[in-house]
């Protein structure tokens, strides 16, 4: 068995899950229901392939002398087949399956194949967000849609070798001298930043306390918002990704009056032939500091968040690990940096093509949440499918409801009148 240290983003998951109360908020299911002839052994030939060659499926994460490591073992678990008497039944089973708890030591993937009837299954793939991140759920579409064609045709399989795998990789990481650039950057961009600073919306009164765990609500930007949309981030020279930040800035500032705001994003480290082929947790974390003024217009702000994310993009040779002992150190903020994320997917998914099936992924909501709130905006059909991940400590389902409904209005005021002032967007 291998043993490696873990990648600075890989400890940095690992440590949080052990110092956090509650369910694991790092869950991230990977299913699709298939119908009509699916061939069994080409489902489950496919997804062993793939696990055979990509190294952090078949990992393990625990302490070895003190030390976080990854071992690597030379075989991962095989698909695991369960047959369920109903639709009813196996969507309670999709249900306990992709919510079960995880333990790493002994592995970061659960694979299973819900069986209903000779045309229809479910493939359910629970794994840990220590092993992939989203540009890798892309890697295992392709991947699965590739295996799968070729046991069915009797072919080989048309996929070049993975020239890195995680375990090297952090070795490279962790031998690389930390960016002094980037250190400097975030350093300076947090120095005065409040000790108070509280980047997310108000708290419900009198819920149960429940560390951890999370409800969704989903939402629809339609066509013609998004196209609104899309024509002012041309004329502002910005992308969709930073109109729907900056409008989650204002959300935040419409809240409380805040003008000194974080938003989360993850910034990719991809970009190079052998990280994109990898699966691996690929991306930093990282605060965009937004400066919110009720004089200001939503056309400045979208300058100031595209001068952010640029920037962001630039020191991204930073971790999480790296930003919360710094300012723990300074007595500063901590986990507070990380309240509120914005995830945009903007490109079109194709899903899988197999053939005489037809795949559809589930997006299966593990009842978790990683932050206070997490706004995920994916495009789809001309607009935007979007869901709002929400810790259920804090809100409850209504007002969660009724904040994407603000963000819905917002968006719609300020791709209206971006010109306009703050004052008068959120008035």
């Amino acid at each position: 068995m291998k043993v490696y240290p873990m990648t600075l983003q890989q400890e940095a998951m690992w440590l949080d899950d052990r110092m956090t109360e509650g369910p694991c908020r790092y869950l991230e299911p990977w299913v699709h229901r298939l119908t009509g002839a699916v061939d069994r052994s080409a489902v489950r030939w496919a997804w062993e392939a793939i696990v055979a060659r990509h190294e952090a499926l078949r990992t393990c994460y625990d302490l070895v002398d003190d030390q976080p490591v990854q071992r690597v073992r030379p075989e991962g678990d095989p698909l695991a087949p369960v047959w369920c008497r109903s639709e009813e039944e196996a969507d309670e089973r999709l249900r306990e399956l992709v919510r079960a708890p995880m333990d790493l030591a002994r592995g970061a993937v659960r694979a299973t194949l819900l069986e209903t009837g000779a045309d229809r299954a479910i493939l359910v793939v629970q794994m840990h967000h220590i092993v992939l991140d989203d540009w890798a759920l892309h890697i295992l579409d392709r991947e699965f849609e590739e295996f799968y064609r070729a046991r069915t045709e009797g072919r080989p399989a048309d996929v070049r070798p993975v020239p890195l795998q995680p375990g090297p990789y952090a070795l490279r990481q962790r031998s690389a001298p930390r960016d002094p650039a980037a250190m400097d950057y975030w350093r300076k961009n947090l120095a005065d930043l409040p000790d108070d600073a509280d980047s997310t919306l108000p708290a419900d009164d009198g819920l149960p306390v429940s560390p951890g765990h999370g409800g969704r609500v989903e939402f629809t930007v339609g066509p013609e918002a998004t196209r609104r949309l899309r024509r002012l981030a041309g004329r502002a020279r910005v992308t969709p990704f930073t109109v729907f930040a900056a409008a989650t800035a204002l959300l935040l500032h419409a809240a409380r009056g805040a003008e000194d705001l974080l938003v989360v994003t993850p910034v990719s480290l991809r970009g190079s032939a052998d990280l994109d082929q990898m699966v691996a947790p690929l991306n930093n974390l990282l605060p965009l500091r937004l400066r919110v003024r009720p004089d200001d217009t939503f056309t400045g702000l979208l300058a100031q968040a595209r001068a952010r994310t640029h920037e962001a993009i630039e020191f991204r040779g930073v971790s999480i690990v790296d930003l919360v002992r710094w300012t723990r150190r300074r007595g500063r903020l901590g986990r507070n940096l990380y309240r509120t994320s914005v995830v945009l997917d903007d490109a079109a998914d194709s899903g899988m093509d197999l053939p005489g099936v037809r795949a559809e992924r589930l997006f299966v909501f593990p009842g978790t949440s990683k932050f206070d709130l997490s706004f995920f905006f994916t495009a789809a059909d001309g607009g935007y499918t979007c869901m709002l991940d929400y810790a259920s400590d804090r809100y409850g389902a209504a007002t969660a409801r009724r904040w994407t409904d603000r963000m819905l209005a917002l968006l719609d005021r300020c791709t209206t009148d971006p010109d306009g002032s703050v004052a008068s967007l959120v008035g």
